[in-house]
């Protein structure tokens, strides 16, 4: 490997399918940035970058009683650092089900019908802890069903019929042509500790984040909402 290449990597942990088109625009627009994106959930994004083996992690953790889910997630785990919480999307995330919904979902209590089969997701992803949440109000358990790798492949099992409903985004959904039942707004972050803003790559996606060009692109995708997109906060975890 070729150590000056390395240098101009920045390596971003997250589920989110918008980062792939990050990567393209980061590496579209400087000659020395590169953006390598790592498909994991919002919670092995968060213990990759607090091990430090990624430089930015990718989080959408509901939080309802707050509503700043990642925050809190970024306070936790990070006490005593300076943290920069970057907004990417805002986006709905629900139940994704096939064209014309022929099994009659209407709900998340549905999903706990006798043969349904369901794409599930991990422990640690943002779609496990909303429906975990969504159904613990309910006093309903979290139903079993086959693990898919992140919100287009949840899609893509039920465009095949492996699978009759999962939790995904609705970006997703519209994109296979699938339909989808809104559970719950949310906000896509990017976190990263506050001293590597100015490193030189890190810089570089700071600066293609937070473009009326990219904001326009991100808005113009079905399902995603870019208005925010580029807009820094600091938490000071305590």
């Amino acid at each position: 490997l070729d150590p000056e290449a390395l240098t101009r990597n920045v390596l971003v942990a997250g589920c989110a399918p918008l980062l792939g088109a990050v990567a393209q625009r980061v590496g579209s627009r400087f000659f020395d940035a590169r953006v390598t994106w790592l498909l994991v959930s919002s919670r092995r994004a968060l213990d990759l970058l607090g091990d430090e083996l990624v430089h930015v992690a990718g989080l959408h953790l509901s939080d309802p009683i707050t509503g700043e889910g990642n925050v809190s997630a970024v306070r936790q785990r990070f006490e005593g650092r300076r943290m920069l919480v970057v907004n990417l999307t805002r986006w709905r995330q629900g139940l994704v089900v096939a064209p014309g919904n022929p099994k009659r979902i209407r709900d998340v209590q549905d999903i706990l019908r006798p043969r349904l089969r369901l794409a599930a997701r991990e422990e640690g992803a943002g779609a496990t802890k909303l429906l975990q949440r969504l159904l613990g109000d309910r006093g309903a358990p979290k139903p079993a069903g086959r693990l898919a790798a992140g919100h287009e492949d949840v899609a893509r099992r039920v465009q095949c019929g492996a699978a009759d409903v999962g939790v995904a985004i609705e970006g997703v959904a519209l994109a296979a042509g699938l339909g989808f039942i809104p559970l719950a707004e949310e906000r896509f972050d990017l976190v990263l500790p506050a001293e590597l803003a100015e490193r030189g790559p890190v810089r570089r996606l700071l600066e293609a984040l937070d473009d009326p060009a990219f904001r326009a692109q991100v808005s113009h995708l079905p399902g995603y909402d870019g208005a925010i997109c580029g807009h820094v906060s600091t938490v000071e975890a305590a």
